[in-house]
């Protein structure tokens, strides 16, 4: 879900997802380039052909 909303001379953007969320321990990692997670709940990284 995408909601904007108007705060004095600002607008605030809220984005919300039903996903399965981000590990406490990864989202240090969150804005590094390229990263992505892997684990149980996740698809494992395919190798490029």
């Amino acid at each position: 879900m995408l909601s904007l909303k108007r705060v004095d001379h600002a607008v605030v953007v809220a984005i919300e997802d039903t996903g399965i969320g981000i590990a406490p321990e990864d989202l240090k990692f969150v804005f590094d380039r390229f990263w992505r997670a892997i684990g149980p709940d996740r698809d494992e990284l395919e190798e490029p052909a």
